[in-house]
């Protein structure tokens, strides 16, 4: 009979959230006005065609506008509504930490002017996590508290496949993904995220509702002996069954 185990488990320390808004501010920021001076762009020069005009004009546009933290190659498509890049790589001072292969994105750009970022569909083939980004200490901005510069609403989510190197968890591992998000703001946010394990046995399904009030969630967790949740809480080895509300 399968044990069933239940507990809390204590995540490590994460570094000061003080030091972290300004910097997700900032890119935060950048691309939101990325999205809409690319859409400007778009329209401007090509809306009768409805496609991209010049790759490299967005893909320069990205880059400057993230301070060289995200890069794109291979844009078609439209942005007035479907979008496709064939590559997307997220970078800091050690390099490229994260990879994105042939992405989708089927939005509506005109909400950018109301104050929403729309994404009907959001897929691609492969997420490939190389290690952990480099988080550098920001210098003090003394501004307020950080908030986000839209509202976020992803209808749907899917990721083919995605590769977590050895670096991240201390195993490296394959997942595929489903799920949604609606963030109108930090303070108010509802979502649902399911993984499930390409290389090995693994069920993993998150639920998200908050609220100024309150936080809500509720983690599944079906894996093997083994399984990746065990190995990263230090439990004894036992197929891991987890059924855990928090509120």
């Amino acid at each position: 009979m399968q044990p069933q185990m239940t507990g809390r488990m204590e995540p490590a320390s994460p570094q000061p959230t003080s030091r972290r808004r300004p910097a997700i501010r900032a890119l935060a920021g950048r691309i939101f006005v990325c999205l809409l001076a690319a859409w400007l762009l778009d329209g401007g020069m090509a809306l009768a065609a409805d496609t991209v005009p010049d790759q490299g004009i967005i893909g320069r546009i990205v880059s400057k506008l993230t301070g060289g933290q995200v890069q794109v190659s291979g844009v078609s498509g439209a942005l007035t509504g479907n979008l496709r890049v064939e590559r997307v790589e997220l970078t800091d001072a050690d390099g490229t930490w994260l990879r994105i292969d042939d992405l989708t994105v089927t939005w509506s750009p005109s909400r950018l002017l109301t104050g929403e970022l729309l994404v009907e569909k959001l897929t691609a083939s492969r997420l490939t996590a190389l290690r952990p980004p480099v988080v550098s200490a920001p210098a003090d901005s003394g501004g307020s508290g950080f908030s986000l510069p839209v509202a976020i609403d992803v209808q749907e989510l899917h990721l083919d496949r995605i590769e977590i190197a050895e670096t991240v968890f201390g195993t490296a591992t394959a997942f595929s993904a489903e799920g949604r998000l609606a963030l109108p703001s930090l303070e108010k946010a509802e979502g649902r995220l399911a993984l499930r394990r390409l290389d090995k046995q693994g069920e993993y399904d998150l639920t998200l509702q908050q609220d100024q009030a309150r936080l809500q969630s509720k983690l599944t967790v079906r894996e093997p002996e083994g399984g990746l949740l065990g190995n990263l809480a230090g439990l004894p080895p036992a197929p891991l069954t987890l059924d855990a509300t928090a509120e």
